[in-house]
Order: C-alpha cells, then structure tokens, then sequence
C-alpha cells in the first residue's frame, strides 16, 4: 500500500550538458526590473561562458554586480555581502558554483529584501538561522536561479541553506522555508568536468550520503523512495567511474549530477541521518569541508547500523530491507556489501585524518554526545559513535 506522503513544489528545472547556454533567456525578464547580483567563485567568475554572458549583459547597459565567494558560508560572509549591496536596486541572485555559492545565494537572496523591507542594513542572517536565531524565517526572498557545478549537495533542489560560526560556541546551522527552493535551476554537468579527484570524491560522496540517508530515514514518502532509488544506483556507480581515473567522462558526470539533483529533492522531503547530524556540528567546530565530513562518516556509520541490525538478527527490518535494495542496485549481495562498495569509494579518494584538520580526542567526545540521530531508523550508542569519530582521528 502506498501511504500518505506531501511533495514540496519543484521549480523550473533546466537539465543537460550545454543548458547554461538557457540562462540569458531566463534573466531577460528580470534585466528592466533593476541590477543583477552573481554570487561565483573565483574559478567560475573566470570560466570563458560566464564571461561571455556577463559581457554581453553590460553591453545591453544591464547593471551587472559579482560578488566572490570562497569557503563555507559564515555568518559573516553573508552579513558583509548584503550590507554592501544594501543600496543597490537588485531584481536578481544568481548563484553559479558549489555547494557554499548556492547557500551563499540562498541567503543573501533573503537578506537583501528583508534589510531593504524593514531598511535594517544590519539585519544578519544569523536572526533566522534554526536554534540560534531571534525570528523564523521569512516567507519572501529576491528572485533566484541556482546553477550548480559540483556534484555534492543539491541545493539546487532544497529549501534551506547552511550558514556556520567556527569555533569556540560555533555553530552550523540552517535558514529554511519551502520558499527558499530556488525559481530557476539550471544543471550543466560540463560544468564539473575539470573538477579534480578529491573535490569529485567529496561532492559525489555528499550526494550519496544525502540520497541514502533520506531513503532509509524513518519519514515515509513513496515518491520521493522511487526517485531515490535508482538515482543512488545510477550515481554509486556513475562515481565509482569517475574515481578509477575517467574524470573527463561527461556520461558519468551527468549520472552523479543528476544524483545530486535528487538528493537535494530527497533531503527536503524526508530529512538526514547520523552522518549529517555529525558533519555539521564537525564543521562549526574546525574548519573541514562539509563533503569530506560526510564521505568520511559514510562507510562506518552504515556499517555501525548494518552491523547493529545484523547483530540483533533484524533481517526483516526497514533499514536491512533498503540496504539490500540499494546492494542489488550495485551488483552486489547484500547490505554488507554494499557497505563495502561505499568503503573502496572513499579510500580511492585518500582523504586526511581528522586530526589534520585540528580535531581532538576532546572534541570528538564532545561530538559524540551530541543528538546526532535525526531520522535514523537505527539507534546507535554514544560508544559507537566516538569509536567511529576516533578511527577517523
């Protein structure tokens, strides 16, 4: 029997390799309202097509205004890109780049109307960020076209953004409202052909983690499991390519691309589990990537639960049956070896221990007493947790 489920609208959606080319169509109604804002990385500020159409843009005496975005989005990044555009008329955020660029413009998207609608110049994102903030968050925001060009969080699809403080009370925490799920996404995988190994490793990974999590979360939702699905196995092995040294193959690319994409649809309908219950508080902590966080929790975390399940002698319980699901997907047996499949993924990618990244034994104890189970449907205990954290030391 199929039960009750709700589906958050999807916006227009552009997919395929060459649809950047679709963007200067969809700003076009936009250019007479007032300036543009572009949020991109430095790399993508430089690739030759957004040069193209930001040049042909200013020779239309369009206001065009680049903001450059580098790192993880802090409260402070935001706070200092929306004071200084405070002043200037925008009638749109683009958003080109990673998974930072996107929450970047996400939130300053939000910002930019609600300083210009109370004219609160210091309005921070911080006041709507969840469980640390004074206000929920607004329902309005600037028009916004997200265009990704990693493969990792699919925040092209969500309808939160990822804000942290670093540090001593740090924090990493979410602005979301079903608004906030962007008016136009356009997903060019060209885009993340020059990615290199480890950033392709660390996105891929995010986005199968993201995909996995909501598809075994306790959140029922049969339409959202039947998108899931395959797009775990399309990207599980679409990656896997990728990381035997075919980083140029654009078929592969578009596969993992496209797993990001679900995985952001997946994550705002049916919630995370205990790999990105532990990666956000890891991140407002020391200062590591949010993709490698979650690659590196990916393989012990799933086989703590597949472990636990087995051990308890759940062989007909939810998680078991889904892990299975997503094995056969795979070409292998069983939950176990899917687990594995996971594990060669992640070690092919080489990544540094946690304590390169400045963790400790303390903060690790800290992490693991945190409530980091979210919609898990396996309990694990704080034992198990810091066992995990430490091997990862």
């Amino acid at each position: 029997m199929v039960n009750q489920f709700s589906l958050l609208q999807v916006n227009k959606v552009d997919f395929g390799v060459g649809s950047f080319k679709k963007l200067a169509s969809y700003i076009d109604s936009y250019k007479s309202r007032g300036d543009l804002l572009f949020l991109m990385s430095t790399k993508i500020a430089n690739h030759p097509e957004v040069l193209s159409l930001i040049a042909s843009l200013k020779e239309e005496d369009v206001q065009v205004h680049s903001a450059l975005v580098s790192g993880e989005p802090t409260v402070a990044s935001i706070d200092t890109i929306t004071k200084t555009y405070y002043e200037t008329r925008v009638s749109l955020v683009v958003g080109i780049g990673g998974g930072s660029v996107l929450d970047s413009a996400k939130a300053v998207s939000v910002m930019l109307f609600h300083q210009h609608k109370w004219k609160d110049q210091d309005l921070s994102i911080k006041t709507y960020l969840e469980g640390v903030g004074t206000k929920e968050a607004p329902s309005y925001r600037l028009p916004l076209i997200l265009i990704p060009t990693t493969s990792g969080t699919g925040s092209e699809a969500t309808k939160n953004g990822v804000v942290a403080q670093i540090g001593e009370g740090g924090f990493k925490k979410s602005f979301r409202h079903d608004s906030y799920v962007p008016d136009v996404a356009i997903i060019d995988p060209s885009f993340t052909l020059t990615l290199p190994l480890e950033v392709t490793a660390s996105s891929g990974l995010d986005a199968l983690t993201q995909l996995m999590e909501g598809y075994v979360s306790t959140t029922e939702n049969f339409f959202i499991d039947s998108l899931a699905l395959p797009a775990i196995h399309k990207g599980g092995l679409a990656l896997t390519h990728l990381l035997d040294g075919h980083l140029d193959d654009i078929s592969s690319r578009s596969d993992i691309s496209y797993a990001s994409y679900i995985s952001g649809v997946t994550l705002a309908h049916k919630g995370l589990t205990y790999v990105h219950g532990l990666s956000g508080p890891m991140g407002a902590v020391h200062s590591i990537p949010h993709g490698i966080a979650c690659a590196k929790l990916m393989g012990p975390i799933n086989r703590a639960m597949v472990e636990n399940e087995l051990k308890e002698e759940n062989i007909d319980s939810p998680y078991l049956v889904k892990m299975d699901a997503i094995a056969k997907g795979w070409g292998k047996k069983n939950a176990l070896e899917a687990v594995e499949f996971i594990e060669q993924m992640v070690e092919k990618a080489d990544f540094k221990p946690l304590r390169e990244y400045g963790f400790t034994k303390e903060d690790l104890k800290k992490l693991s007493k945190m409530n980091s189970k979210r919609n898990s449907p396996v309990t694990l205990s704080e034992t198990t947790i810091y066992d995990i954290l430490i091997s990862l030391l």
